[in-house]
């Protein structure tokens, strides 16, 4: 028998945002598990998915504070026309990029014990653009730094930019002035633990070596 005064049971309301947010999530996780697994055909479908359903001119992730932070490269389709210098380390090192509070982008190639790293003063230019300027790029080995160049390009010359086509706390999609595609992750930590002991003891034994060499040559001198 029905309880005549019984509260009327309560609808819930539809929430479209909701319903998108939890798609891009899908498409995310899909994009993720498409480039863990090496599908060309899958990543380029869920890079497109994420860019339709992530509005940028209302999350703005140019100005987000999610920006700030050191990411990790892992997935990139360099366009026919990109830098020679990211198609060379393209698939072949570690490659990061730091988007600082006020300094500017830093990027930054790791291919043994060699390090390339690029800083660029940048400003923003919109909701999901940042315009970047290179101005130093500076190379190491084990550690030490061997040179700095310093790039003064003519006015207009030498200058990009990149634009957020997507942007949560984990993973970045981003697409250069030239058409080059670039996903990354989040990689606040750095190196594990096991990896940074093994750059620090290769280091080591690179400059044991060449201490080593400095002596024997003094001595044959004497």
């Amino acid at each position: 028998r029905l309880n005549a005064s019984a509260e009327p049971a309560r609808t819930r309301a539809f929430d479209p945002t909701r319903a998108k947010d939890l798609k891009l999530l899908g498409a995310k996780e899909n994009l993720l598990d498409a480039i863990e697994r090496n599908d060309a055909q899958r990543i380029d479908a869920a890079i497109d998915e994420c860019g339709a359903l992530y509005d940028g001119e209302r999350r703005s992730p140019a100005t987000s504070r999610a920006l700030r932070g050191r990411w990790r490269l892992v997935h990139s389709k360099q366009a026919a026309n990109a830098n020679p210098f990211q198609i060379l380390f393209q698939g072949a090192a570690k490659n990061y990029q730091t988007f600082d509070e006020d300094d500017g982008v830093r990027n930054a190639v790791e291919l043994g014990m060699l390090r390339i790293e690029a800083f660029a003063t940048s400003e923003n230019a919109g909701a999901v653009r940042t315009n970047i300027e290179i101005r130093t790029v500076d190379v190491s080995f084990g550690g030490r730094r061997l040179k700095t160049f310093e790039l003064n390009p003519k006015p207009g010359a030498g200058r990009g930019w990149v634009e957020q086509r997507f942007l949560d706390e984990e993973v970045r999609i981003s697409v250069g002035n030239k058409g080059s595609v670039f996903v990354h992750v989040k990689d606040d930590e750095g190196e594990s633990a096991k990896e940074a002991k093994e750059t620090t003891d290769a280091a080591t034994t690179t400059t044991s070596a060449l201490a080593r060499v400095e002596r024997r040559a003094d001595e044959d001198e004497d």
